[in-house]
Formats: C-alpha cells, structure tokens, sequence
C-alpha cells in the first residue's frame, strides 16, 4: 500500500513481516514483526503510521520506523 504523501510503500510478507519502503532509499527503512503472516496494509491519512491486519483477527498500528504503537485484537475483514 501506498502512503497518502507517496513517500512510502509497505508490503506484507508470508515471512510474519510488513516492511516499509522509503522512495527515497533502495531498501526497506523498516520492518515490523507480527504473530502470524499479516494480509493487508494500510498507512493513516497522516502517512506516519502503519495499519496491518491478519486472518487471525489482530490488527498492529505501527509507525513508519517499524515501531508496534498498538495490537487490537478480534478485527473483521481487512483494512482501508
């Protein structure tokens, strides 16, 4: 998913990872480690922080260093 200033890219990974990329660097500037493999993304409007979500019904808020701010747990569906 993108970030609403389009500084940022994040992907989710079947490695239990979503890693944050800066357009600005080749490589990801951060990586948050999760529980089981997240299966969506979504940044805050203010593109400073990070909403994954997986099937098992947690959800983490991160912030674009990679830092876990937040688990929420018994979410439904995905992210938006």
């Amino acid at each position: 998913c993108w970030s609403g200033d389009g500084r940022h890219i994040a992907t989710t990974s079947e490695d239990r990872t979503a890693r944050i990329w800066s357009l600005d660097a080749d490589l990801a500037t951060a990586c948050v480690a999760h529980e089981k493999a997240p299966d969506h993304c979504s940044f805050f409007p203010d593109g400073r922080r990070l909403l994954t979500t997986m099937r098992s019904g947690e959800a983490v808020i991160s912030d674009v260093r990679g830092r876990q701010r937040a688990v929420l747990r018994g979410h439904r569906g995905g992210a938006n």
